[in-house]
């Protein structure tokens, strides 16, 4: 059902859409979709961790967890150690107990380092100073004022 409203009118108008159907004229109910941002495609999970990806980040489809963390190891050029086997469940639940696995996962997955950008210049804000102030710097005129005592 699409809506629209019409403005010369006032009122709302709702249309109704047919379900898709594949070009043999069957219903397509094949694959699930997504109405998000991703051009309404089938719904992808992360090649990391498995829980849904935002899209494709650094050349594997990831979540924004993983995308983050993939990200922040590699502009700081971290160097994890795995406590254990190295061969640690990375799973949505377990994925940040052993970072060294989950690193080891992103590039197995396909995540390119040098897709990584430099981090970008923050804009700080800035505090006016007492030269900037229309009074020059002084106290406050309103300060000054003496009411009803001459």
């Amino acid at each position: 059902m699409v809506r629209k409203y019409d403005i010369a009118s006032h009122q709302l108008q709702r249309t109704y859409i047919a379900d898709p159907i594949s070009p043999d004229g069957t219903e397509d109910a094949s694959s699930p979709t997504d109405s998000g941002g991703n051009g309404g495609g089938p719904i992808q999970n992360c090649a990391i961790c498995g829980d849904r990806a935002t899209g494709k980040h650094y050349g594997a489809a990831s979540c924004d967890g993983c995308k983050g963390f993939f990200r922040r190891s590699v502009r700081k050029n971290h160097t994890y150690t795995c406590r254990f086997h190295r061969n640690c469940i990375v799973d949505k639940d377990k994925r940040n107990q052993c970072r060294f696995c989950r690193l080891k996962m992103c590039f197995k997955a396909g995540m390119k380092k040098n897709a990584v950008q430099n981090e970008r210049d923050r804009i700080s804000t800035r505090k006016p100073s007492s030269e900037d102030s229309p009074n020059g710097g002084g106290p406050s005129t309103s300060q000054n004022r003496s009411f009803g005592n001459d």
